[in-house]
């Protein structure tokens, strides 16, 4: 019966040129909303579904038929025959647009769509399209990949499961989708980020955001049209698992303190966190690295939102591990001048015995703890003007003892930072630490090139 309608369609409905005619004798477009519905109706009729790719995507074609069935109700041999139609647009339609993702989404969008273990059931057009195929033609595309979960109606437990399935193929695509969330009109990162959270680490998209941010930091433009700086901050304050170096690349990104000082502390604060137990050193500079910032803001701003924040982030630092020995380090070194303020500090006014004492009294209060000890020797190395490293020099020669820390010393050496690579890397090629054979190491007198100012 369905194969004698079609006969009958193809042999009755009329022409393009005379469908017009039919509605309006001067062969102008429809004018009213239901000579519009005829129109298409007569148009579904008269033309396969191949032909109805050149006026139609799933969107399109999905409101049309509601209509013609609202406005019209036609028979129900007609509608047999529009639904046919329908599905086989929808089968046929997607496969010549797949090899250009933006295409392909433009085609599905507008539509309810819905993962099934099937694949990706489109109810409106009583299609079911293959999930896997549609995944292979935006495995290149991590946002693209994204949008079409982001169509999705319902439940996205089938969608995710057919993405993890395909995680060696799809990984490299969705980390390079990180990096460009930093463009305009991209999706929200958190929501990114947990689409695809089953297999996208927080080792692996980290450093890309950190670069990210390093490369705009202090550019007027740099986040214009795109996700905030104060958005990304509070994306990687989510963030549970952390290297030394990322915590490195973080807390030396200082202009984005200043602009979103409660996000980039958040963000300052789970790195400390998550590193307490593994890179103990690290949590203390961070912490360190944390609150002179606080200090530096409150001290240019003077303004009592500063001060109440500074007085917040020195109650979080002192619910970290080791907190409130962290407070007593940061406490001894607002003596140096590493703010703006500095010219009025004590430091300015010691003596070299005075500041003798005072290295002595640092050393003392880090001396049994080596995370303390590493903390605060990065800290100097990353923070302490020239003038003021040429004086604590000594300081970090005499915090770091043993050849147990020379490995540290290297490892600071390839920080991202150039000072600190710099700074530790001449202490570690220079100083008197014990070599793996057991021989002790010579350095180079002073006034040879390479030699820190003080022995």
């Amino acid at each position: 019966m369905v194969a004698d309608f079609d006969r009958w369609v193809a042999g009755n409905v009329p022409d393009e040129i005379e469908r017009y005619f039919m509605l309006e004798p001067d062969g102008a477009p429809p004018r009213t909303r239901r000579e519009r519905v005829l129109t298409d109706l007569l148009r579904l009729l008269g033309a396969g579904p191949e032909a109805w790719l050149a006026d139609y995507d799933c969107g399109r074609l999905a409101g049309s038929l509601r209509d013609i069935e609202r406005e019209l109700a036609p028979a129900p041999a007609v509608l047999t025959h529009l639904r046919a139609g329908a599905s086989t647009f929808a089968a046929a339609g997607w496969r010549r647009v797949r090899s250009d993702p933006d295409r392909l989404l433009a085609f599905l969008a507008g539509t309810s769509l819905e993962a099934t273990e099937d694949g990706i059931a489109v109810p409106d057009l009583h299609a079911v399209l293959p999930l896997g195929e549609l995944m292979d033609c935006l495995a290149g595309d991590g946002l693209a990949l994204y949008r079409l979960r982001d169509l999705l109606a319902g439940e996205k437990a089938a969608f995710d499961h057919a993405v993890a399935a395909r995680r060696d193929a799809l990984t490299p695509a969705v980390e390079r989708g990180v990096g460009r969330l930093f463009e305009a009109f991209g999706p929200p990162p958190a929501e990114y980020l947990a689409a695809f959270g089953t297999f996208l680490r927080d080792a692996r998209w980290l450093p890309i955001v950190l670069g990210k941010l390093a490369s705009r930091a202090g550019l007027r433009d740099g986040f214009e049209g795109a996700p905030s700086v104060a958005e990304w901050l509070w994306v990687l304050a989510g963030a549970r698992v952390w290297t030394p170096d990322d915590v490195r690349c973080l807390v030396r990104l200082d202009a984005l303190f200043e602009g979103s000082p409660d996000a980039f502390a958040a963000a300052t604060l789970a790195a400390a966190g998550a590193l307490a137990l593994m890179e103990p050193g690290s949590t203390v500079f961070a912490a360190l690295s944390l609150l002179l910032l606080a200090r530096r803001q409150r001290v240019a701003g003077s303004r009592l939102s500063d001060a109440e924040r500074e007085g917040k982030v020195e109650l979080e630092v002192g619910e970290l591990p080791l907190g409130p020995e962290i407070l007593g380090l940061h406490r001894r070194l607002s003596d140096l001048p590493l703010d703006e303020a500095g010219a009025r500090c004590t430091w300015t006014y010691l003596g070299n015995g005075e500041k003798g004492l005072w290295q002595w009294r640092m050393r003392k209060a880090v001396e049994g703890d080596q995370a303390l000890r590493r903390g605060l020797a990065e800290f100097l190395l990353a923070w302490a003007p020239r003038e003021v490293y040429a004086d604590l020099e000594r300081l970090v020669v005499a915090i770091l003892p043993s050849g147990d820390e020379l490995a540290f010393l290297r490892a600071l050496a390839r920080s991202p930072d150039s000072l600190v690579s710099l700074r530790a890397g001449c202490l570690a090629q220079d100083l008197p630490f014990e070599t793996p054979a057991g021989m002790p190491h010579q350095p180079r007198s002073n006034g040879q090139p390479g030699k820190p100012g003080a022995s």
